[in-house]
């Protein structure tokens, strides 16, 4: 019974460590954050490289710094 706990809070993100995902998108990754609604831009509007420390993806697709 725990384990199932433990991989269904997995599947529901409790452990992850970013506020994004990469999303695959032909032979690279777009970084899209988490929390968008659906007026957020297409995909392929998202940036291809992690946010560095210090920094944050909005959900208008752009690299800020917090």
């Amino acid at each position: 019974l725990a384990l199932v706990l433990v991989s269904f809070a997995d599947a529901l993100g409790a452990f992850k460590s970013t506020a994004y995902t990469a999303v695959p998108h032909g032979s690279h990754d777009h970084y899209v954050p988490d929390r968008c609604g659906d007026d957020a831009p297409r995909t392929g509007e998202f940036p291809m490289r992690e946010p560095r420390e210090g920094e944050r993806i909005t959900c208008e697709g752009q690299i800020i710094s917090e």
